[in-house]
């Protein structure tokens, strides 16, 4: 009965503790919420209110983005907005902290920022943040906003504009109109922003719709961010980068309007992240590992001929392509094409990767270990070489300018050929020696030799040569 007493009593002391070590806690919490700043048992809480609109650099010079050339903004998770506003009547930087929370003693919780210009001539505007540490944040919001009157006809045409942040946004142009009656009022909705560099290691990027399409250069990274593009065009006459290791680009149309069309304008550094494009016009310099790439329409040459960051188990789907297309490092990557224009040339050079090209009016080299191809062509030479993969191909025409390769260590080779196709038809196994043993034509022929006489005669100068080299099956149909 003794231990019973003295276990409740025990417990109710446990209790009693518990309450007041609750109690203390909640104390110096109030206290800290009615005292901001204040170092309480090594800890402290911070509120922020701040909206401000500048227009002078610490120093006290104006801000005219007329007369300046460039604008830096460097920050860590603040967001970066570029918009026109009617609440303002002069070039502005507009400051927002709303950060709410707890921060350790050793935290730097102050918010400042420092306006200044890097050089003599107050071309080149340089704008820092400081942001407030914490461990806990109710909320972190930090923003800079570079600000245009609504109303004023400048609109950073002639200004380079560079981002550099950690985990913030970055949005560039108004999400909304701000009038519907530009012409009365003189109030305009969108910015003609020609150079864009914005770099972000996970911070997204939006691109609103009220922007001029054109550009003359435009940068865009982040590492792990998304970047989204609401303008329908984007016409660069000079260069658009793209650059991600593992974030999601979802962009509309990109188009290269400027003279040197047999460069490579347009750059999509891919790497493991995930490319979704309606349409492209004009050559893209491609960077892949294990990523995504999906194009509507291209009319340009692909390039991806990196050697040092070559494809792993890319994959690329085009639905239609005007171009030249030149993949030497595809490795164990998909490459999907549903149909290639008139006189074009494709060279892929692949492991295990399968290739499909759904039809193509052009020359096509395509070399691969294991994987499959299968490749539909109305008019060019093809060379086709695969160790154990299995080759389907389709050769809509009845002649061939000069001569068509399949060869195959094991795998087997399908082809069809339209009936009127013309062509000497030679089979070898994979040691070079003739052998049509495993080759099943369904098509009448009156005498199979090797070589085989399609639509031609052993007097007559065929001109075209089809050469098939396999230890497997051969299937040769019509379509």
């Amino acid at each position: 009965m003794a231990d019973n007493k003295v276990k409740k009593g025990f417990a109710t002391y446990l209790l009693i503790l518990l309450l007041i070590i609750v109690a203390a806690f909640l104390i110096v919490i109030v206290v800290m919420l009615f005292s901001p700043f204040q170092n309480i048992l090594g800890f402290q809480y911070m509120t922020y209110d701040v909206n401000n609109y500048v227009c002078e650099t610490t120093s006290g010079d104006l801000i005219n983005f007329e007369d300046i050339d460039e604008i830096n903004i460097t920050c860590a998770s603040a967001s970066v907005k570029v918009e026109r506003s009617k609440s303002v009547s002069r070039d502005s930087i507009r400051f927002e902290n709303y950060c709410k929370g707890f921060a350790r003693a050793g935290d730097r919780t102050a918010f400042g920022y420092d306006i200044y210009f890097a050089d003599d001539q107050s071309s080149v505007l340089n704008i820092e943040v400081q942001e407030p540490e914490g461990f806990l944040f109710f909320d972190s919001t930090v923003a800079i906003s570079v600000v245009i009157p609504a109303d004023s006809s400048y609109s950073l045409e002639n200004t380079k504009l560079s981002i550099n942040n950690t985990s913030g946004a970055v949005m560039i142009g108004n999400q909304t109109r701000i009038t519907d009656d530009e012409t009365v009022s003189n109030i305009r909705n969108s910015i003609n922003l020609n150079s864009l560099d914005v770099r972000t290691n996970s911070g997204n990027v939006i691109l609103y719709s009220y922007i001029d399409n054109t550009f003359n250069d435009v940068f865009i990274k982040t590492n792990t961010g998304r970047v989204t593009m609401h303008l329908d065009d984007y016409n660069i006459t000079e260069r658009i980068e793209f650059h991600t290791a593992n974030g999601i680009f979802n962009l509309n149309n990109i188009n290269y309007t400027g003279s040197q069309t047999n460069l490579e304008n347009i750059v999509f550094d891919v790497q493991n992240g995930n490319f979704y494009v309606n349409s492209v016009s004009g050559n893209v310099s491609l960077s892949m590992e294990s990523g995504y790439l999906s194009i509507d329409d291209l009319t340009g040459n692909l390039n991806s001929i990196d050697s040092v960051n070559q494809m792993d188990t890319a994959q690329i789907y085009i639905n239609n392509m005007n171009g030249d297309l030149n993949l030497p490092f595809a490795n164990n990557s998909t490459v999907n094409i549903g149909s290639l224009s008139q006189g074009n040339l494709v060279f892929i050079n692949s492991t295990s990767g399968n290739i499909d090209i759904g039809e193509m009016d052009g020359f096509a080299d395509i070399k691969t270990t294991s994987g499959h191809v299968s490749v539909t062509n109305h008019s060019d030479d093809m060379t086709i070489k695969t160790e154990n993969g299995n080759i389907d191909v389709v050769y809509d025409s009845d002649s061939i300018d000069s001569e068509l390769n399949f060869s195959s260590t094991s795998g087997r080779i399908d082809i069809k050929i339209r009936s009127g196709f013309k062509c000497m038809a030679e089979f070898r196994n994979s040691s070079g020696e003739k052998d049509n043993s495993r080759v099943e034509i369904q098509f009448y022929i009156t005498d199979f030799t090797n070589p085989l006489f399609i639509n031609v005669n052993s007097e007559q100068d065929t001109g075209s040569l089809m050469y098939v080299s396999t230890d497997g099956n051969v299937s040769v149909s019509y379509i």
